[in-house]
């Protein structure tokens, strides 16, 4: 038997799928991450830097101006269903946390309650989203949930299918 071969009888399973996600809360009790391959970057914003624009659908914030672009930005709870950053005493956030998430080359910002860390993640470690656990309006982008050690679910998003669904609205 050769070496190789040894190795592959003590080590049979193939490498594990590890990916990098940022996890953030969308409001004190609701916890999510994001893959960090579909983000730009995560700053602070002064409430008072976004200009709000009519006629939106309600979880637009507005935009604000970013590295000399206008970027839009979305309460990320609200268009998920979730309470709304504004009923969230948002004002004492202050600054507001925004997660840029990029795709195609267009930017989007998603306000969130709290930016939390980078970990790393097996793939096969997160398990489908029981129906019945969230609201139905978050099922277009919910890629599935994490446990943590001390027992809290983590939702998994999809940054892409957010901008799908906020494209197809705009249509």
């Amino acid at each position: 038997m050769s070496y190789y071969s040894n190795l592959m009888q003590i080590n049979p399973d193939p490498p594990q799928p590890i990916q990098q996600y940022l996890s953030f809360h969308l409001t004190l009790e609701h916890q999510a991450m994001l893959p960090t391959r579909q983000l730009s970057e995560v700053f602070n914003l002064d409430s008072t830097q976004i200009v709000p624009i009519t006629d939106m659908l309600a979880a637009v914030m507005g935009i604000c101006n970013h590295r000399g672009e206008a970027l839009w930005l979305v309460d990320l709870a609200y268009l998920l269903g979730l309470t709304p950053l504004f009923t969230q005493n948002w004002r004492n956030l202050n600054p507001i946390k925004i997660i840029v998430i990029r795709e195609c080359n267009k930017l989007l910002g998603l306000a969130v309650y709290q930016v939390d860390q980078l970990s790393l993640y097996n793939l096969r470690s997160f398990q489908s989203m029981p129906v019945n656990d969230y609201p139905q309006s978050m099922a277009f982008c919910l890629q599935g949930y994490n446990l943590t050690p001390d027992g809290k679910t983590t939702i998994v998003l999809d940054g892409k299918a957010i901008f799908d669904f906020l494209s197809q609205l705009q249509s």
